[in-house]
């Protein structure tokens, strides 16, 4: 995706009428040393696909965007929001005035089988599964747990349905879940009584709390989550304890959260 002439060679060969860009640095931590990985991995990979797109005969380009996007005031979070919220800026330039025919989507905070191990959900799995304490942020700390499944559903309406150059696509829940709430839930699905110890990592600075508008995404698409947060821990969970002894599950420290 960094290789912009190798793009250009890739989508000339493919001629593919929908494309979903959805690769890149996904870390929200807020480390000096990941400003030119998120830099390159996200930001300049979205330019060359676009530039490579710019001219061809797609009919939809679906940019898997994020919540991280939207700002406390004007001012990105983290080198990764810095990353993801300049994407959705050219994207919108490449619609204007190339033609491009982007539908932009903001997908909030994602969790499903196969997750990463730092991320915060197959954090706590592990460390139960491990009969360890989760190491979390604050216990009030909230967000819109989205469960895969329902991402993927929603990309694949919007690729079919969603007009270019339209607002931004919500797909989240609506709802902001506390990390307590959850740990909770996941500690009664697993049949644990282990206790989080919260405030162990360092809160993210400057985060802004928001939720999906799901209401105007099913006016626009007829999309709705389908998954309740209970269900797709369920399904996480039960995906987490059939692979306890892969490569993937073995690291347990978490992000900042």
């Amino acid at each position: 995706m960094r290789d912009a002439q190798a793009l250009q060679r890739l989508t000339q060969e493919i001629g593919a009428r929908v494309v979903f860009h959805l690769a890149g640095k996904v870390t929200a931590r807020q480390e000096l040393g990941l400003v030119a990985d998120t830099l390159g991995g996200n930001l300049l990979s979205t330019v060359n696909i676009l530039t490579a797109l710019a001219g061809s005969k797609i009919e939809k380009f679906v940019l898997a965007g994020s919540s991280a996007e939207i700002t406390r005031d004007g001012v990105p979070s983290s080198p990764y929001a810095a990353s993801k919220l300049a994407s959705a800026i050219y994207a919108d330039m490449f619609q204007r005035l190339y033609d491009v025919p982007v539908v932009r989507t903001r997908i909030f905070t994602t969790y499903g089988p196969g997750q990463e191990a730092s991320k915060v959900i197959p954090h706590i799995i592990n460390s139960l599964l491990a009969s360890q304490p989760p190491l979390l942020s604050s216990a009030t700390r909230a967000c819109d747990f989205i469960f895969v499944d329902d991402v993927v559903t929603g990309l694949l309406i919007a690729a079919r349905s969603g007009q270019p150059g339209g607002a931004p696509i919500d797909f989240g829940t609506g709802q902001a879940i506390m990390l307590k709430d959850v740990a909770r839930e996941l500690a009664k699905l697993a049949g644990r009584t282990i206790e989080p110890v919260f405030n162990a990592v360092e809160s993210r600075r400057f985060e802004a709390a928001a939720v999906a508008d799901i209401d105007a995404t099913y006016e626009l698409l007829g999309w709705r989550p389908a998954w309740t947060l209970q269900q797709g821990l369920m399904k996480t969970l039960e995906w987490f304890e059939a692979h306890e002894s892969s490569e993937l599950t073995r690291e347990f420290v978490p992000e900042k959260q």
